[in-house]
């Protein structure tokens, strides 16, 4: 019973419920594990792998991911803050689909090169505080909910451009307890939009760009090109950050092709395995800073 009230039916998981197929595949094991060790499986165990398994035959368009989320900011006491290791933290949900593509998109998931880029926010945290930040892509919104999370007195302005996208986004965003201080927004912006820009750039003018597997599509490369062009023109003292899977070569040097056309280069940042964000890392993954070239 103990068991069973600090996992599957937790009060986090029963009101915002991961996938059910999940759950029954965690039970399975469980039960396993304890019938080879020839224990007597508590009748519990039984009943509720029935009924997930009911609720697994269910089509779940949408689930929830928990992430706990370091805290390293003097902030108020809440009830679903915990300490791990001595850092306090908090379980941040985010609402997004189990499937690879949802909807004709793959922005209704979060991928490891945005779970990668929030362990390098975390690790340079310091120097991000007071900020405006730009995510393009933002998806369901992870990173920069994470981000909220972890520095204070910042301006996040979280954007995509795909309707269903950006309904769960502003939903994931709602459903956060702003406690450092900071504003965080969701807009419509599609990269081969001039309107689009001219929209956002008259709300936002940021020091900090990041996105966060991006880099998948030759096709849409030279329109994300362009973008990151057009900000670091408006400002020299921009910094671009971007997190990107490695899938396919060919893929990544098209796009460094396509920077060096637009007179912009890349700097690799630090690399962090995972700590406090844990991801598939069998495909790698760079983070790196997009600059003007030196002439």
């Amino acid at each position: 019973e103990i068991f069973l009230q600090h996992t599957i039916g937790h009060p986090l998981i029963i009101t915002k419920p991961i996938s059910y197929s999940y759950q029954v595949a965690f039970l399975r094991v469980a039960i396993e594990c304890l019938e080879r060790k020839t224990t007597e499986v508590h009748e519990d165990f039984y009943t509720v792998y029935v009924k997930l398994q009911q609720l697994a035959s269910i089509d779940q368009s949408l689930v929830f991911k928990h992430y706990r989320v370091p805290m390293y900011l003097k902030q108020r006491t809440s009830i679903d803050q915990t300490h791990v290791d001595g850092v306090l933290s908090k379980m941040v949900s985010i609402r997004e689909s189990p499937m690879l593509i949802s909807n004709g998109t793959t922005g209704l998931r979060t991928w490891p090169a945005s779970v990668a880029l929030c362990e390098w926010f975390s690790n340079n945290r310091d120097a991000l505080g007071g900020k405006i930040f730009l995510e393009l892509g933002a998806g369901v919104g992870m990173a920069g909910i994470v981000l909220a999370h972890i520095v204070s007195k910042c301006k996040i302005y979280l954007t995509d451009f795909h309707k269903k996208v950006l309904e769960i986004l502003r939903e994931n965003i709602d459903g956060i307890h702003q406690e450092n201080d900071n504003d965080i927004f969701a807009h419509q912006f599609d990269w081969t939009s001039e309107e689009d820009y001219e929209k956002l750039r008259k709300i936002c003018c940021p020091d900090i760009i990041y996105a966060a597997d991006v880099i998948y599509d030759s096709d849409i490369l030279p329109s994300f090109c362009k973008v990151l062009t057009q900000f670091i023109n408006q400002s020299n003292n921009i910094r671009i950050i971007i997190s990107c899977t490695i899938r396919n070569k060919d893929t990544y040097e098209t796009f460094l092709q396509i920077l060096d056309n637009n007179g912009l280069s890349i700097s690799l940042e630090k690399y962090y395995a995972p700590e406090h964000f844990y991801w598939d890392e069998s495909t790698e993954i760079l983070i790196f800073s997009v600059q003007k070239k030196n002439k």
